[in-house]
């Protein structure tokens, strides 16, 4: 199946076009879905695709190594655009926005972790290093 899960407005047109293409039934999640938190990370886990238009939904998408397409956000006036744009640019992944991916067919489904995956390890080293100057830089003389 396909998670479709928006905060904003469901572009259903699309999520149905992305689900014929690659033969998936849609799981749906709205606003007024219930659906406790492990469930939740149960349906990102096991989903072929996702397609969101939240940050954090294609955070879990990324940890479970699930395809992801992102849509702009609208209806309520924000958008994260500049959100997934810092994400795509610190985890070396091209752009998986539907604008994007509509006009430049590529197989969404075959999403390659590997790469995304070693700049996670260099990001998270870089991190670490932060912290241990920040603490080492604290240490009482």
């Amino acid at each position: 199946y396909m998670l479709s899960m928006f905060l904003g407005v469901e572009p259903k047109d699309e999520v149905e076009e992305i689900s014929k293409k690659h033969s998936l039934n849609v799981f749906w999640v709205t606003p007024d879905t219930v659906i406790g938190p492990d469930e939740f990370l149960d349906v990102v886990e096991n989903a072929e695709l996702v397609v969101t238009d939240s940050y954090h939904v294609t955070i879990f998408s990324i940890i479970y190594c699930r395809p992801f397409i992102n849509f702009v956000r609208s209806g309520n006036g924000s958008t994260m655009n500049s959100r997934f744009e810092t994400l795509y640019r610190i985890l070396n992944i091209n752009n998986r926005t539907w604008a994007y991916l509509k006009c430049h067919p590529i197989e969404v489904i075959n999403m390659k972790f590997d790469k995304i995956y070693m700049a996670i390890e260099l990001e998270r080293e870089r991190c670490k290093e932060i912290l241990k100057r920040s603490l080492d830089s604290c240490k009482p003389r």
